[in-house]
């Protein structure tokens, strides 16, 4: 081939890989350009959140208003049964950005609606109803693992815009609201999708993995629900663990975030058997932890939780146990051999928001399991409790009845 030849195929060649660059730039910018956008967007927002609402163990006549300003500043929060007729309840004593006013005294089973001010300005307006002292039906829902990815909205916010309208009684998010503990941009995040429905849904926050990140700093401070301030060694902070009442069921919700031998304290264990054992009587009772006993994940089977925990949980006759930490959504079932007509419902809950599994292995527990995102209502009556797992389109991925043992 002559040298011309040569050089109008190297120019060839060359105008052909200059092309390809640059449709791959025009294809990959918008991409781009939105990753960036999105992640500013997710990660800078500030340190303002309205009100959320939650308790410690008195459901009943007890609970705790919370919300966050950007400056310190003195709250008060107005209260009453007629939302056109509130009355100032309680003042805050010094300035602070973090903000809990603690409510006590309250009537049991009474829709209350409250309005948050500062300098008689409404920052917030919301609604919540106490537990009741007697059998009262209810529903409530659960999801885990909410904790938003850097450069998207995620699940959370698809699930919130579905059980805005749901008037659920509470939602229980089992572990993993954040990605990083330690990261305060991820807490913002976090309640401002949630303020799509926190004014009528009350939080039950368990504790997971990357919740605890930076010695749980900044998740005891939005979430003061733990009865448990003990320092130890592992824990400066205390370990967040509580149980309460809500009707005809016993709510019991531990740290267990991997499952590790150090999280299995003895203040923890002796609260857990003492707490299990006061809640016998109760016609249902679910126990609630992030590190799931056995699951079709990355996890796996956990041998802590299979040899401290199941027997435990076998004892005292739990009726279902709930987790997250595996990203994808599971039910199936422990044999109880002492008590051989309650054999014991486990759920993991990882469709909340972050990155699916890529693969499933089931056990020999499992019954379904599905890298699906959705979310689990529950159904409380006088006698069972009915499940419902939903996708966020609101279409069924299962259902299963449990009736009292």
């Amino acid at each position: 081939m002559s040298s011309r030849g040569k050089s109008g195929e190297f120019l060839s060649n060359l105008r052909a890989i200059i092309l390809k660059a640059f449709l791959t730039i025009l294809l990959l910018t918008p991409v781009t350009v939105f990753m960036l956008v999105s992640y500013f967007d997710v990660m800078n927002e500030p340190d303002k959140h309205r009100p959320w609402v939650s308790w410690y163990d008195d459901p009943a006549h007890q609970i705790y208003i919370g919300w966050e300003t950007e400056d310190e500043s003195i709250g008060t929060v107005y209260l009453g049964e007629d939302p056109e007729s509130l009355s100032p309840e309680k003042t805050e004593s010094t300035a602070c950005k973090i903000h809990h006013i603690n409510i006590e005294g309250l009537n049991a089973d009474t829709l209350y609606f409250y309005d948050v001010r500062i300098d008689d300005e409404s920052i917030g307006k919301g609604q919540f109803r106490t537990a009741p002292t007697e059998y009262t039906p209810f529903s409530f829902a659960m999801t885990s693992d909410t904790q938003q990815p850097k450069i998207t909205k995620g699940h959370h916010y698809r699930i919130a815009k579905a059980i805005e309208n749901r008037n659920y009684t509470f939602l229980s998010i089992v572990g993993d609201h954040i990605d990083s503990g330690d990261d305060k941009q991820h807490f913002n995040n976090f309640f401002k999708t949630a303020s799509i429905y926190a004014d009528t849904i009350p939080f039950v926050p368990v504790i997971g993995n990357h919740d605890e990140r930076g010695r749980m700093y900044w998740f005891t401070r939005y979430y003061p629900n733990s009865i448990n301030k003990t320092v130890i060694p592992d824990f400066p902070n205390g370990q967040f663990y509580w149980s309460f009442n809500w009707s005809n069921v016993h709510f019991t919700n531990c740290h267990f975030t991997h499952g590790y031998s150090r999280e299995f304290t003895d203040t923890q264990m002796d609260w857990l058997e003492n707490d299990l054992k006061s809640a016998k009587d109760m016609p249902f009772r679910i126990v609630s932890f992030h590190c799931p006993i056995v699951g079709s994940g990355f996890y796996g089977r956990n041998e802590n939780l299979l040899n401290i925990m199941l027997p435990l949980l076998k004892q005292y006759n739990v009726s279902a146990v709930i987790s997250g930490h595996e990203h994808h959504w599971e039910r199936g079932l422990f044999l109880n051999e002492i008590h051989p007509d309650n054999d014991i419902t486990y759920l993991i809950l990882g469709g909340g928001g972050g990155a699916f599994d890529p693969g499933l292995r089931p056990q020999p527990e499992t019954i379904i399991a599905t890298p699906t995102p959705c979310y689990t209502e529950v159904a409380a009556s006088s006698n069972s409790l009915t499940f419902r797992t939903l996708t966020l389109e609101g279409n069924l991925i299962d259902t299963f009845f449990m009736g009292v043992s």
